[in-house]
């Protein structure tokens, strides 16, 4: 009878690490990122309401950053272009990996870029002039690691 007991014990033992293991495995969530996320689908820009949804290559963006979760930060911002009927999606990240690098790409409504800059470089002249008939309407999306 001692025998069957001691058996039992040794397997707990044994058994015990394993189950230490698995469940610390299960842990690994903690360690993920923890992002704080702003959506704003309450706005008009190039001719539709809620460009995050209803502009493709935008929605498509907007998407793959949201489930990838690879910057620091990453916000769209709409910009108009003072005194006529033209927007600009201003799309900044800042690495993960580099919390001094950050990119900023500016895009018309049919996605494709008309300007970009990186802050590893001062504001060129060419920036300074780009931003000058360019004025802030809204975020319509950030994501910031926590």
């Amino acid at each position: 009878m001692k025998s069957k007991k001691m058996k039992r014990f040794a397997l707990l033992l044994l058994l015990l690490p394993l189950g230490v293991v698995l469940l610390g495995a299960g842990c690994d969530d903690e360690n993920e990122p923890q992002y704080e996320i702003y959506e704003n689908h309450e706005i008009s820009a190039c001719g539709v309401e809620d460009p995050l949804v209803n502009i493709e290559w935008l929605k498509t963006l907007y998407n793959n950053v949201k489930d990838q979760k690879k910057y620091s930060s990453f916000y769209i911002h709409i910009l108009k272009v003072i005194d006529k009927d033209e927007y600009i999606f201003s799309i900044g990240h800042s690495s993960i990996h580099d919390e001094h690098y950050s990119s900023i790409s500016y895009f018309d409504c049919s996605g494709d870029v008309v300007f970009e800059w990186e802050t590893l470089t001062p504001p060129s002249p060419e920036f300074v002039a780009f931003k000058e008939d360019k004025e802030f309407i809204s975020t319509i999306f950030s994501m910031v690691k926590q």
